[in-house]
């Protein structure tokens, strides 16, 4: 049940089709550490096991499901969000424990002022959750760490890496499949 994942030639190519991305090179850090932990962990999903928030045509795991947010400012150049939905809108159109892994890059921050109660969302849907978020951040809201480990139980991420501006990567595993 091996995934696919997205290599550099593909993220560049999309990349290039956005203004948006015109920092593409830097960003590549957090989507490389982010697919290195999924290629670590594929056998335990299948890509449709696999929902990724606020990819913006970049999904990391091909053919995974996609929610984006309905009439947002940015248009995914490709790969359409397979869900429409407002991440800040609670619940979530998903069933408990429906994805074995749930990928957020960089999408945390933007969800002021429901952060929380969408990780607790991440949570109920999603038995891995792997999440890049800043602590501090200017467009947005950012959240630290003993907040995450807070809203957690109390519990710390399996993998957590500190990456610079753009903030931690945070990898929390649930139970298996």
């Amino acid at each position: 049940m091996t995934v696919k994942t997205l290599d550099f030639n593909a993220y560049k190519a999309n990349a290039l089709k956005d203004p948006q991305w015109k920092s593409y090179l830097q960003r590549w850090e957090y989507h490389a550490w982010a697919i290195a932990l999924v290629n670590g962990m594929s056998l335990l999903f299948s890509a449709k096991s696999v929902l990724e928030i606020g990819a913006f045509g970049a999904g990391i795991v091909i053919g995974s499901d996609r929610m984006d947010l309905p009439d947002g400012k940015w248009v995914p150049p490709d790969d359409l969000p397979t869900i429409w939905h407002d991440a800040r809108i609670i619940p979530w159109p998903f069933k408990d424990r429906q994805y074995s892994l749930l990928i957020a890059l960089r999408l945390w921050h933007h969800l002021a002022p429901v952060q929380r109660e969408c990780f607790l969302e991440a949570k109920r849907i999603a038995r891995n959750i792997l999440i890049v978020c800043p602590e501090k951040e200017v467009v947005g809201v950012g959240i630290t760490r003993s907040q995450f480990i807070q809203w957690n139980g109390g519990e710390s991420p399996v993998v957590e890496y500190y990456m610079g501006a753009w903030g931690y990567l945070y990898l929390w595993k649930g139970d298996a499949p």
